[in-house]
């Protein structure tokens, strides 16, 4: 799966990240959920380490104004986030976030078990080409200050997931792949749909040191192209000369 991501939270004073609303949305609607959203969508209790008289009297000042959520409402556990967490991680390809905090942030939660692409970076982004697209009322308004504008995570990635649709759609592409591949800069931590993709001169312009761990993801037609196949050994051993296959080639395990 791919997934989009909004989330907002508070570092409360220790350092700690503590996630306090998300919304998670499926690239391709691959979510089983009843609601019309095709999302999970949550706020979030404080953690019960963290309930005390000084963090929260600083996190309804601060978290309250941005975000009209107060520290200490929230309709699921805490622990249910972290729980939602690893399952993300374990079914999903790529997240998609927008912004370089918002992205380290998510590393550091999930410690890099998934790459975390910047959609700010991706081609074709602006706040007003989002911004184009209208905001879905939030469904669980109600943990929402109704006296001002506030952040809501849910919102977010409903924008997000119409202008990623409307720009890259959920068909893999030449495009695509390059602006994924940018942010990666490594194949193997790329979706094997999104390396079929990609044609010889940009493999071997980029990422020829690659081939050898990516072979078997390869089409048929990369797999065949006399360039392409120069990389199949051991890039090392090549150079020297080296065509013993049973040494060097693609059979070894990397």
């Amino acid at each position: 799966m791919e997934l989009i991501i909004d989330f907002t939270g508070f570092v409360i004073p220790d350092g700690v990240f503590v996630v306090k609303e998300i919304c998670v949305i499926s690239v391709r609607n691959e979510f089983s959920t009843n609601n019309v959203y095709d999302c999970e969508h949550y706020v979030f209790k404080p953690p019960d380490k963290y309930i005390d008289a000084l963090i929260m009297r600083e996190s309804q000042d601060q978290f309250g104004y941005k975000h009209g959520i107060l520290w200490d409402y929230g309709a699921s556990p805490y622990e249910l986030f972290e729980q939602k967490l690893k399952s993300w991680v374990q079914n999903s390809h790529y997240f998609y976030v927008l912004g370089a905090q918002k992205q380290k942030w998510l590393e550091t939660l999930i410690e890099n078990a998934v790459p975390v692409i910047d959609m700010e970076q991706m081609r074709f982004y602006s706040p007003d080409n989002v911004e184009d697209f209208a905001k879905v009322r939030c469904p669980i308004r109600e943990f929402h200050s109704k006296r001002r504008q506030c952040a809501c995570a849910f919102q977010n990635a409903q924008q997000l997931k119409h202008w990623f649709m409307e720009y890259w759609s959920v068909k893999p592409s030449y495009e695509k792949s390059v602006q994924i591949f940018y942010q990666l800069a490594d194949l193997r931590k790329m979706d094997p749909v999104d390396i079929a993709c990609l044609d010889d001169h940009f493999i071997l312009r980029f990422a020829k040191d690659q081939i050898c761990h990516v072979w078997h993801e390869l089409s048929i037609d990369l797999q065949n192209n006399e360039k392409i196949m120069d990389y199949k050994f051991c890039v090392k051993h090549h150079k020297g000369g080296c065509v013993d296959w049973d040494i060097c080639g693609i059979y070894i395990v990397f």
